[in-house]
């Protein structure tokens, strides 16, 4: 499932169709925040594979949900997933890699595990009004 939407979708459909995946994939567009967390509850990994992001919230509600993430490191994405290393990361000039991170981490699920366990407690560090506030204020920087 591709769930978002964005100014790649309808390009991202299209080749979809053209390589006869689109029955296997369903894209969403938009999901509301009750629809988010029923995707993360069916999710393998969430791949965020945004060139330009301000933060990566959709990361913070993976870490949550326990579900383990793939994202390039670009804006505050990096600064998400802590010093756990709760998400793996990717510089956005590296698709190969990106593309190869996603493969092991799916092939390997004691790897999936162990991410989401970390991604489950660094996410407890964002709870916090004063956690918030901090945050609230690196999302100002960018």
């Amino acid at each position: 499932m591709i769930c978002g939407d964005g100014l790649q979708r309808s390009k991202l459909e299209r080749q979809l169709k053209n390589q006869n995946c689109d029955e296997a994939w369903q894209t969403t567009g938009f999901l509301t925040p009750e629809e988010v967390r029923k995707a993360l509850k069916i999710a393998d990994i969430l791949i965020l594979p945004s060139r330009i992001e301000m933060l990566g919230s959709v990361l913070l509600e993976a870490m949550a949900a326990g579900v383990p993430a793939v994202a390039y490191e670009v804006g505050g994405v990096g600064s998400v997933g802590g010093p756990e290393n709760a998400i793996k990361l990717v510089q956005p000039e590296n698709r190969s890699l990106f593309i190869e991170t996603i493969l092991e981490l799916l092939a390997d699920p004691e790897q999936r595990n162990e991410l989401a366990e970390r991604g489950k407690e660094e996410s407890r560090r964002f709870r916090s009004p004063r956690s918030r506030k901090r945050l609230f204020v690196a999302m100002r920087k960018f």
